[in-house]
């Protein structure tokens, strides 16, 4: 079973090894740093119904980090994937 989209397949077939590595990497550190921002938001949205606010303004940006998590998460798996089945070139 195939997780990653045929286009962004091809995509990454033209990316080398080690470039591939750096871009999963990178992608990965993102997805993370997109999962912190969600907790923090969480967090926020707790803060401002303690003082009778409404967290009802952070669904905007609950929403795009989730997108941004999933794209660099799927980014970085499609990546990786290249990196772990690419052969090194050979050397002349």
């Amino acid at each position: 079973m195939n997780v990653i989209p045929a286009q962004l397949q091809t995509l990454t077939k033209r990316v080398e090894k080690t470039p591939a590595l750096i871009i999963a990497l990178f992608s990965g550190l993102t997805a993370l740093w997109s999962v912190y921002r969600l907790l923090w938001l969480v967090y926020a949205g707790f803060a401002l119904s303690s003082y009778g606010l409404s967290p009802i303004s952070l669904i905007i940006s609950f929403v795009v980090w989730i997108v941004v998590a999933v794209a660099a998460g799927l980014a970085a798996f499609a990546f990786w994937t290249r990196y772990s089945t690419a052969e090194e070139k050979p050397e002349q």
